[in-house]
């Protein structure tokens, strides 16, 4: 058995080479992949032993060659297939690992993968004779099932299969980097909608500022804060709302220690999030077995946002946030503590589904309207939001994701204590709603820049 591994992401293919090579495989490697294989004790047959070419182009052609493809595309079912690898000396290739260069996250030409996808799709093209693997998550699975049975199933999967979609009647699964997801330290298993929202938290996550934390429920977050240590980060997150937070999921950037660890355990979650955790505090998460625990570094985000419409696909370039400089006060002045705040909401605000309305206060969010189709009636959600739950409005921030038709969000707003208010601009009443804030004594902010979320 032959197995040609060429790999981008290098994480976890040592073991998986190691165990093919110890159930019998001889493994074939490019390059780089190669040389990383050889550095961990794996015995590799080079591509260019194959091909009779060394790499060209400055790696540009190192696999597209009829040595490779022949291999991988022969049908071991017909005769005259059989008879060209033998007059050409050309011997099966059985399993292809491949994962690709990341032009999503660092668009450029020479990230255009051009030999992987042909060498994915080879294997894809001749499926019942060759095993295409293209995720290091799928590494231990296809190991497992070899060492059990001696060869792989056509069920076997080839993306991370999820527990259901959005209900338990539909099927679901994830077709991305393993690493985007982490490494599951405990819980149940990972569903359509755990994945949606830990997109979403994530997302804003990795705009706000150091020892932050978002918590997410139905893809919108319901607390978000920043804050000098990670756990009063938390506290403050969960006391935007804490009713809505009920059962959702929450996202952190830093390190859990067993005092969060703790605090967390108090809390009826879906899923928990954080680049690492202290051997104490999963530990302690273990009193909650179902709870879903994930471990990654942040990957950023990626350059494209797709979603299913129609029977196709819409693409489009990612929302990027206006900057301070980009912004024009209209009205009033804004000083730097309430700068940080209006930022603060505007950042907030950019990843809450319109029409969106988002209340802020010392860097955390303390009324959040999700969702409506009406912006009056999203300002009315966060404000008696606020009420609800205890929050003094006096002097707080307010964003609004696209800018007010009329003066009757702002001047609702204003009358609750909402002393900044930052928006897009562009209505054909800008006058009115501005002459609203001047009226109030508040100041505004136009961004020039609007932030719909569909």
């Amino acid at each position: 058995m032959r197995a040609l591994i060429s790999v981008y992401d290098k994480a976890g293919v040592a073991e998986f080479a190691r165990g093919l090579t110890e159930l019998g495989f001889e493994v074939v490697a490019s390059g780089g992949t190669a040389a990383h294989l050889e550095e961990h004790g794996i015995e590799v047959t080079r591509v260019e032993s194959l091909t009779g070419f060394a790499e060209l182009l400055g790696h540009r052609v190192v696999t597209l060659h009829p040595a490779v493809h022949g291999g991988i595309l022969a049908r071991r079912d017909v005769a005259e297939d059989l008879a060209d690898l033998k007059e050409h000396g050309i011997e099966p290739i059985d399993l292809v690992c491949v994962n690709l260069y990341p032009f999503e996250r660092e668009p450029s030409v020479e990230l255009i993968d051009i030999g992987g996808p042909s060498l994915l799709r080879g294997a894809a093209k001749n499926y019942e004779h060759v095993a295409a693997v293209s995720q290091a998550r799928q590494y231990e699975g296809v190991l497992d099932e070899l060492r059990r049975d001696g060869a792989l199933s056509e069920q076997t999967p080839k993306a991370l299969e999820l527990a259901y979609g959005e209900n338990p009647d539909q099927r679901a699964a994830f077709y991305g980097s393993a690493a985007a997801v982490g490494r599951q330290r405990q819980g149940k298993p990972l569903s359509y909608n755990n994945l949606n929202d830990l997109s979403a938290g994530r997302a804003l996550l990795d705009e706000l500022g150091d020892a932050a934390c978002v918590i997410v429920k139905h893809a919108n977050p319901c607390g978000a804060a920043q804050a000098e240590t990670i756990e009063e980060a938390y506290e403050r997150a969960l006391a935007c709302d804490p009713v809505s937070a009920f059962g959702g999921i929450v996202v952190i950037d830093r390190l859990v220690g067993a005092a969060l660890a703790s605090r967390l355990v108090e809390q009826f979650l879906e899923l928990l999030w954080a680049p690492a955790y202290s051997p104490e505090a999963l530990s302690i998460l273990e009193a909650k077995p179902n709870l879903r625990v994930l471990e990654s570094l942040s990957l950023g985000s990626p350059e494209l946002g797709i979603r299913s419409a129609l029977g196709g696909l819409l693409v489009q370039e990612q929302d990027r946030p206006a900057d301070h400089d980009s912004m024009d006060v209209v009205c009033g002045e804004v000083a730097d503590a309430e700068w940080a705040d209006l930022l603060f909401a505007w950042t907030v605000c950019k990843h809450v589904t319109s029409n969106a309305i988002v209340l802020a206060k010392d860097l955390r969010t303390i009324g959040i309207g999700a969702g409506q189709t009406s912006r009056v009636d999203a300002v009315r959600i966060a404000v008696d939001k606020a009420r609800e739950h205890g929050h003094d409005l006096t002097g707080a921030a307010l964003a609004s994701d696209a800018f007010f038709p009329f003066a009757d969000g702002p001047r609702l707003a204003l009358a609750a204590g909402v002393r900044t208010i930052v928006q897009p601009g562009g209505s054909k009443r800008d006058a009115e709603v501005i002459e609203a804030a001047r009226a109030a004594g508040a100041a505004m902010v136009f961004t020039g820049r609007r932030h719909f979320r569909h």
